[in-house]
């Protein structure tokens, strides 16, 4: 979800896809055993920070949808330790961000690819991004 999220931040203006980022996350965080809304503001903060950034840059830049899946991912998940961590969770910060961050961050950066194709393809074929 937050591949999608991420990929329409970078297709459409912020307000969509604050739209999708919100019930995405909301969706996710029912379907979760943590705090709830810590999921939501998590996207919603690493979404936002691909959207603010999507002007600076060509979008049709190679190395866009993977340094954006990647530089959300780190984000995200800062996000939600300190979430979990400020309600009572513990976290191991030394291990979270050496040994899971790291990792879903590579992750998450080379599955942006196919994921923004689909995302660029459903884009395409809306009605607000048929002027493209």
């Amino acid at each position: 979800m937050l591949l999608v999220t991420v990929s329409w931040s970078l297709l459409r203006d912020p307000r969509q896809s604050l739209l999708m980022t919100v019930i995405g996350g909301l969706l996710l965080d029912w379907l979760s055993g943590g705090p709830f809304g810590a999921i939501t503001v998590s996207m919603v903060v690493a979404s936002a920070m691909v959207g603010w950034t999507r002007g600076a840059v060509a979008r049709e830049s190679l190395w866009l949808p993977l340094v954006a899946g990647a530089a959300a991912t780190l984000v995200y998940y800062g996000v939600q330790w300190g979430l979990l961590r400020a309600s009572g969770q513990p976290i191991s910060w030394q291990s979270a961000y050496l040994n899971i961050a790291p990792r879903a961050a590579l992750l998450n950066g080379i599955m942006m690819y196919p994921t923004y194709a689909m995302m660029l393809r459903m884009h395409k074929r809306t009605i607000y991004g048929r002027a493209i």
